[in-house]
């Protein structure tokens, strides 16, 4: 998912759309996990679903669908994991995968 920063919030990532896309740090794609959900299951994961991170219009490379992203301020001060290309190859990186 090109046009976003992915960050380490704890024990899930947060992902926000990069607006300007000019902040000098590394870009690239970021992998995602597509799910299937029924749609009578999505009020009950929503539900679940912590501060910063909400539910909205995420751009793949096919396409826009619904997806999870985190609120800017919500990731101040976190670290920016986006050059490891996913939230698996940050867990990779930090020998938890």
């Amino acid at each position: 998912m090109p046009g976003y920063r992915l960050y380490a919030l704890g024990d899930r990532p947060g992902l926000v759309r990069d607006v300007d896309g000019e902040d000098g740090r590394e870009d690239g794609a970021i992998a995602g996990e597509v799910w299937a959900l029924p749609t009578r299951a999505i009020g009950t994961l929503l539900i679940q679903v912590p501060p910063p991170l909400g539910f909205g219009t995420v751009t793949l490379a096919d396409g826009p669908c619904l997806g999870f992203l985190a609120e800017a301020a919500g990731v101040a001060g976190a670290e920016d994991i986006t050059r490891f290309g996913g939230w698996r190859g940050w867990l990779a990186a930090q020998g938890a995968a």
